[in-house]
């Protein structure tokens, strides 16, 4: 998630949910097929903005209010419910 925390954007999206932004920032970073997990989510929003904060911020801020959570990790980019138990 490193990657994604460098460049402070502001721009905005209309109609969508959560998921689908998640999906499109994840797609212009490179993440596809495999190497991608991410949960869908129901709710539309007219209008999501993104004011100064690095894409990292934003999907941080969207998994806070879905109670999910955002990683990037050996797997590729995962965002979702969050995990609970033992990890190994």
């Amino acid at each position: 998630s490193t990657l994604l925390d460098q460049v402070v954007r502001t721009r905005r999206w209309e109609n969508v949910t959560a998921s689908e932004v998640a999906a499109r920032i994840a797609e212009e970073h490179g993440y596809r097929g495999a190497r991608l997990a991410i949960a869908r989510t129901t709710a539309r929003t007219d209008v999501l903005a993104q004011a100064a904060e690095t894409d990292a911020q934003l999907l941080r801020r969207l998994a806070d209010k879905e109670h999910f959570e955002f990683r990037i990790d050996a797997g590729g980019f995962a965002w979702g419910p969050r995990r609970t138990g033992p990890t190994t």
